[in-house]
């Protein structure tokens, strides 16, 4: 993703993210993740009353951007990202192009509006689970928690362990006989 934003703009983001962090080092529970040309703001574990102090700060530092950048919302967390259709479901795509699809298996699991766009991109591709209670999602299919992610992911790696295990015991490949 950092080549669809010029090397100007991701060095100002980093600005940004270098003020962000000086402005709000004594908050506890923000954290500020820099992506190459997305800077994420994470507040789930600060004090909610910050919420609207650190929104109008975004706000405020998007400003020079001259409009290259807008601000995205997730779960918890604000996004500066590039005003280009740049986005988790282009992404996914993207790491998918170099490979035919017939015998790739996608999984994406995801818990967030942000991930949405990912589950659309996966239709019809892939499998999309969202993880959390069920309600509106792109998504096929939903586990309730992480718990049950890590038993998706268990019972998964054990199917494919004895898939393999009966491919590699069917027999020896015929010996290959040299003229």
């Amino acid at each position: 993703m950092k080549r669809l934003v010029s090397g100007k703009w991701v060095q100002r983001l980093a600005g940004t993210r270098d003020r962000l962090n000086d402005g709000f080092r004594d908050v506890t529970g923000i954290y500020i993740e820099d992506k190459g040309c997305i800077l994420a703001v994470h507040y789930r574990n600060a004090d909610p009353r910050y919420v609207p102090l650190l929104l109008m700060r975004l706000k405020r530092e998007l400003k020079p951007f001259e409009g290259a950048f807008c601000l995205g919302f997730g779960k918890s967390v604000f996004e500066i990202r590039p005003r280009i259709p740049v986005n988790k479901g282009f992404a996914v795509l993207q790491l998918l192009n170099p490979f035919e699809l017939e015998g790739v298996l996608s999984i994406y699991m995801g818990d967030d509006e942000t991930d949405e766009e990912a589950f659309r991109a996966l239709r019809g591709k892939g499998i999309a689970i969202f993880v959390g209670s069920s309600g509106p999602s792109s998504a096929r299919y939903y586990v309730k928690d992480p718990s049950e992610v890590y038993r998706f992911l268990d019972l998964l790696n054990e199917e494919c362990t004895s898939w393999w295990k009966q491919i590699l015991s069917i027999s020896s490949p015929p010996p290959i006989w040299l003229n």
